[in-house]
């Protein structure tokens, strides 16, 4: 693999090592823009090893290159960019890597619920992955959106939800799916409710926001917010 990043001759390899630890060393020495790991490193090994790899190098991009099956929302999933599997060809490894756009979306998603409690989960989660695309100074708008889409969700749907972020040239997407009926309405709640504010908060702070059904019932809601330039006063 070494040898084909060379070959193509677009690629500066900073390190290469054999075993987990050795992985984590140096991507926290060399701050990569790309790491690409096998999870079947001695020592280290699986979702533990891309996570500390997350953790030192929030910046880069995680390609896993594994023959090991990793399932659709499982922690190496969500964690990493981008997973392919070993019956495709080192060259088609290298051929991605060199149309690695740096400014393309991240796309994180989290199952949440049924309790209203996990908004909390979800605050951290986001702040988490907020911190690594550089948008965290405009967490107190987000997290008042985010927020308002994940409680509506769990109080009004009854039942769990996803949550899926996409931060995109400066755009930052937020989506809540559940399974129940109806849709929310933005109206204006009375003076003396502590309730129906929600969606009020939702249309002042975001740039856009909308509600997509789905064809089995249940439906989308999503906010847009503006991440580039200074965060409103």
């Amino acid at each position: 693999m070494r040898q084909a990043l060379r070959l193509h001759g677009d690629f500066e390899v900073v390190a290469d090592v054999a075993d987990g630890l050795s992985a984590i060393e140096a991507a926290l020495a060399h701050t990569p823009d790309v790491v690409v790991l096998d999870l079947g490193l001695p020592d280290l090994a699986g979702a533990e090893l891309v996570t500390r790899v997350r953790d030192v190098a929030p910046r880069a991009r995680i390609v896993v290159y594994t023959g090991t099956v990793v399932r659709e929302g499982s922690s190496i999933a969500t964690t990493a960019d981008v997973v392919i599997q070993k019956d495709q060809s080192v060259r088609y490894l290298v051929g991605l890597l060199a149309n690695f756009d740096r400014d393309a979306p991240f796309t994180v998603a989290i199952k949440l619920g049924p309790s209203t409690e996990d908004v909390r989960v979800a605050r951290r989660f986001l702040q988490d992955h907020c911190e690594r695309w550089g948008c965290a100074k405009y967490l107190p708008d987000v997290n008042l959106v985010l927020s308002e889409l994940v409680t509506n969700a769990l109080t009004h749907a009854g039942t769990s939800c996803e949550f899926r972020a996409r931060f995109s040239q400066g755009r930052l997407r937020l989506e809540v799916r559940d399974d129940g009926h109806g849709t929310p309405d933005l109206k204006a709640a009375p003076a003396e409710s502590e309730d129906g504010r929600g969606l009020m908060i939702v249309s002042s702070l975001a740039e856009a926001w909308g509600v997509e059904t789905e064809a089995d019932g249940g439906k989308t809601v999503w906010a847009e917010l503006e991440v580039a330039g200074p965060p409103r006063s």
